[in-house]
């Protein structure tokens, strides 16, 4: 999973430090994240579901830095997304979401890509 999205990276910036925060956020401020999950799920269709699956994800994963720290500040960081909610919704650009399934006893696998490209217009009216 890529994506960009200044304000989840200043949420989380709040609970870590900035050697923990340059394991997941490229100097392009791209997040790039791996997580292995045993669930099937849908593509998301949109920026809420984005942000859903990327912190049940994060849950299920509290091993990976950003997951550790989406685990011992959980409440807090939820507690500002749901706050910041339309900013953070608009703050995401250049998803990128590659999911692979291998297949049980086999080493073939099946990959999926969803791409979300969102540009911004400013009017002048």
């Amino acid at each position: 999973m890529s994506f960009s999205n200044p304000i989840l990276i200043d949420i989380f910036s709040h609970y870590t430090d900035n050697s923990t925060m340059a394991g997941f956020v490229g100097e392009d401020g791209m997040i790039r994240l791996r997580f292995r999950t045993a669930d099937d799920f849908e593509p998301p269709k949109g920026c809420e579901q984005i942000l859903s699956l990327l912190y049940a994800l994060l849950e299920s994963n509290p091993e990976l830095p950003m997951g550790r720290v989406y685990a011992e500040h959980q409440r807090e960081i939820l507690r500002e997304t749901v706050y910041r909610l339309f900013m953070v919704l608009d703050g995401f650009s250049s998803v990128k979401l590659s999911v692979i399934v291998k297949a049980p006893d086999s080493d073939n696998s099946t990959r999926t890509e969803y791409i979300l490209t969102r540009t911004k217009t400013i009017s002048n009216d």
